[in-house]
């Protein structure tokens, strides 16, 4: 059959979680702004959540995240070791 186009890019997955903070170490793969929603996946749920944290692993605030770069981000979940994020693609339905 014909194929979809894609909606979402993959972000990145969760590397680690501090549950005192509400924050988890992410390895992205693709830009993420703060302020922009990301969605983070699990088997059994998908919670769509802004980004309102972005911290460098030396915990200095930063705008983004890209490629190659592991940062602390805001955790709406308690996150397991599939945890995924992923993001929609401008103009995406």
């Amino acid at each position: 059959g014909a194929s979809q186009p894609l909606t979402h890019c993959f972000v990145g997955q969760v590397l680690d979680y501090n549950p005192a903070e509400a924050l988890a170490v992410v390895d992205f793969r693709n830009k993420v702004l703060r302020d922009q929603t990301v969605e983070w996946i699990t088997p059994e749920q998908t919670i769509p959540a802004p980004v309102t944290t972005l911290l460098t692993q030396d915990l200095e605030i930063v705008d983004s995240a890209h490629g190659g770069l592991k940062r602390w981000i805001n955790c709406p979940i308690i996150p397991n070791e599939f945890t995924l994020l992923r993001a929609r693609i401008s103009g995406k339905l």
